[in-house]
C-alpha cells in the first residue's frame, strides 16, 4: 500500500479522480439509455419526451467521453514535463559521483521512463475504471431485467480475469528487460559518439558500429519479446471475447425463445453487450499498458525521483545542509585526518591514514603530484563530498566550526572545463547574480580581458557548448578559473589545470595562480611549470609526503 501511495504521489494528478467521476456519470447515462430502449421496444412506440431524453443521454455520454479524451491529453503533457523537471532536479541536486550504470539508468529515466509512466493513472486506470463502471451499470440493468440471464453472462465474463493472472508476470518481466536494455543501448551510443574522434583517427569506425549494433540488437530482441507478450495478451482476450460474444447472443436468443425475456429486453441487452465483452476486447490491452507503465513508475521511484511538492524542500535543504562526508572550511584551516578509502572491488586501500592541513587564512597553496592511480582523483572526490571515506575525518579548524555546505566554501576547477551553449558571460557566471565590478575584477585576475576584447560582442558573444568553438585550451582553463573566482570561495581545488596547455600557457597560468589571494590545492602530473606553491606533496602508497621539486628552467 505504501508503494502504491508513492506511485500516486509521483505520477498521480488531481484531474484523474475527476476523469473517473465523469466515467461513472457516463455509465449512469448508459444505464438510463438502456432502460429507455427497453421501454420503447416493449411499448412499440416512441414519444417525443422519450426521444428527447434518449438523445440527451446519448449527447451526455458523448460529451463526457470527449472531455475525458481532451483532459487526458492536456494532463499527460503537463505530467511528462513535471516528471522530467523532477528528474533533472534530482540529478542536479543529488550526488555527482555515480557509477556508469546508475548514470545510464538516470538518462533512460529522463528520456523514456517519464513519458511511459505518465499515462498510468490519467489514461490506463481511467480506461479500466470507465470499462468497470460500464460493466457494473450493464450488470445492474441485467439484474433488474433477468437475474438468471445476468448470472450466466457474468459467469462467462469472469473468465476474462484469467488473462491478467496468466500474463501478469510475463508482461512485467518483459517490460523490465526492455527498459534495462534500452538504457544499455543509450549508454553504448553515448560512448561511441564520445569516442568517435579516436575511432576515426585509428580507422576503427567499424569497431564502434559493431558495439552499437550488438547493444541495439539486444534491445531490439527485448522489444520484440515485449511486443510478443502484449500481442499474446490481446489475441488471447480477442479469442475468448469472440467465443463469449457468440455465447451471449445465443443464450439471449434462447431466453427470448423460452419467453424468459422480452424482445425489448433483448434489444437493450444487445446494445449493452460491448460493455460485457469489454473485458475481452479492450481490458487485456489496457492491462498490458498498465503493466508497462507500472514498471516505469517503479523504476522512477528506484531512481529517487521525489513527488513534486517535496522538491522545493529538497532544493532548500541543499543550500543549508552539508553532506556527512563533505569538507568544511572555517576560514582558518582545512584538516584531513587519518583518511582511508578502499574501492569495493579493490584489495588494497587507495588512501591509507592520509593527513593534510591547509592554512586557508594565509592563502596557502599546495601542489599534489603522484603516479597515475595513486589516489589523487579519489582525494578530490572525498574533499568534495562525492565519496565517503571508510575511516578518518574531514573538518575545519578550530574543531566544531562547521559552517555549512561545501559548495559555499570550496571552488572546484575540473580538468575538463565544460562549456554551455550560451554567452561567455553566462558561461562564467552560470546564471548567478554578479555585479559588473566583480566581473571586471575576475577578468583581470584570470587575464580573460584580452580574450573578451577579441570577441565580436565581448561578453555577450555566443559560445557553442562542448565544440569549444573560438576557445583555445588556455582560454578554456581561464573560464574555469573565472567561474570559481566569481563564487568568492575560501579555497580553490584545481584538477590537472596544466594538462592541455603548452609551456607558455602553463607558465602564465602558474603566475596567475601565485598572484591570487586565495588558498588552493592543485593536482598535477606536470612538473615543468613555474613554482606557485608553498608546499609540494607527493601522493603515493595512500599517503602524502613532502616532495622537493627542482625549479623549471
Amino acid at each position: 500500500m505504501t508503494k502504491l501511495k508513492q506511485i500516486w504521489q509521483l505520477v498521480g494528478t488531481r484531474i484523474a479522480p475527476l476523469l473517473w467521476l465523469i466515467a461513472l456519470i457516463c455509465a449512469g447515462f448508459e444505464f438510463a439509455l438502456a432502460r429507455i430502449i427497453q421501454n420503447v421496444t416493449q411499448q412499440s412506440m416512441l414519444t417525443i419526451s422519450l426521444f428527447v431524453v434518449a438523445l440527451g443521454a446519448a449527447l451526455m455520454i458523448g460529451l463526457g467521453r470527449w472531455l475525458i479524451g481532451r483532459w487526458q491529453t492536456q494532463a499527460q503533457y503537463r505530467l511528462v514535463q513535471r516528471l522530467q523537471t523532477q528528474q533533472m532536479t534530482a540529478l542536479m541536486t543529488g550526488p555527482v559521483a555515480t557509477e556508469n550504470q546508475a548514470g545510464n539508468e538516470q538518462l533512460n529515466g529522463l528520456t523514456t521512463e517519464a513519458s511511459l509512466a505518465a499515462p498510468l493513472f490519467i489514461q490506463s486506470v481511467t480506461a479500466l475504471a470507465g470499462g468497470t463502471f460500464s460493466f457494473i451499470a450493464t450488470s445492474l440493468f441485467g439484474w433488474l431485467s433477468s437475474w438468471l440471464l445476468m448470472v450466466v453472462i457474468v459467469g462467462l465474463c469472469l473468465t476474462a480475469l484469467l488473462i491478467p493472472r496468466f500474463m501478469a508476470g510475463r508482461l512485467t518481466q518483459a517490460q523490465d528487460t526492455q527498459q534495462v536494455e534500452n538504457g544499455r543501448m543509450q549508454a553504448t551510443l553515448l560512448e561511441v559518439l564520445a569516442g568517435r574522434t579516436l575511432l576515426k583517427d585509428y580507422q576503427s569506425e567499424q569497431f564502434g558500429l559493431k558495439l552499437f549494433r550488438q547493444a541495439y540488437q539486444t534491445f531490439a530482441d527485448a522489444q520484440y519479446h515485449m511486443g510478443i507478450q502484449q500481442t499474446g495478451t490481446i489475441v488471447l482476450g480477442f479469442a475468448l471475447g469472440l467465443f463469449v460474444d457468440i455465447a451471449i447472443l445465443g443464450i439471449e436468443l434462447l431466453f427470448v425463445g423460452f419467453k424468459m425475456i422480452t424482445v425489448g429486453q433483448f434489444a437493450a441487452f444487445a446494445m449493452l453487450t460491448p460493455s460485457f465483452t469489454w473485458l475481452f476486447y479492450s481490458m487485456p490491452g489496457q492491462y498490458a499498458q498498465l503493466s508497462r507503465q507500472l514498471v516505469a513508475a517503479k523504476r522512477l521511484l528506484a531512481l529517487g525521483i521525489l513527488p513534486e511538492e517535496k522538491h522545493s524542500d529538497l532544493t532548500q535543504k541543499a543550500s543549508r545542509q552539508c553532506p556527512t562526508s563533505a569538507a568544511s572550511c572555517s576560514g582558518e584551516q582545512l584538516v584531513l585526518q587519518d583518511l582511508s578509502y578502499t574501492y569495493p572491488s579493490a584489495h588494497q586501500p587507495v588512501l591509507q591514514q592520509l593527513n593534510l592541513t591547509i592554512d586557508v587564512a594565509t592563502h596557502e597553496k599546495i601542489l599534489v603530484t603522484g603516479p597515475s592511480g595513486g589516489g589523487k582523483s579519489t582525494l578530490i572526490q572525498i574533499i568534495l563530498g562525492l565519496l565517503v571515506p571508510q575511516a578518518g575525518t574531514i573538518q575545519g579548524q578550530p574543531a566544531g566550526a562547521v559552517s555549512g555546505q561545501l559548495a559555499d566554501e570550496i571552488g572546484f576547477v575540473p580538468q575538463v572545463v565544460a562549456l554551455f551553449d550560451d554567452t561567455l558571460l553566462q558561461n562564467v557566471t552560470l546564471g548567478r547574480p554578479v555585479t559588473q565590478a566583480a566581473i571586471e575584477t575576475v577578468l583581470a585576475q584570470t587575464d580573460l580581458q584580452a580574450f573578451v576584447d577579441r570577441l565580436p560582442q565581448g561578453l555577450a558573444t555566443q559560445l557553442h557548448g562542448q565544440t569549444k568553438a573560438n576557445v583555445s585550451a588556455g582560454e578554456l582553463q581561464k573560464i574555469g578559473l573565472a567561474r570559481a573566482l566569481v563564487a568568492k570561495r575560501a579555497m580553490l581545488l584545481l584538477d590537472e589545470p596544466f594538462a592541455n596547455l603548452d609551456a607558455a600557457s602553463a607558465k602564465a597560468l602558474s603566475q596567475r595562480l601565485k598572484s591570487l589571494p586565495i588558498a588552493m590545492m592543485v593536482i598535477s602530473h606536470r612538473l615543468d611549470i613555474a613554482q606557485f606553491w608553498d608546499r609540494a606533496l607527493r601522493l603515493e602508497n595512500g599517503r602524502l609526503n613532502e616532495e622537493s621539486l627542482a625549479k623549471p628552467k
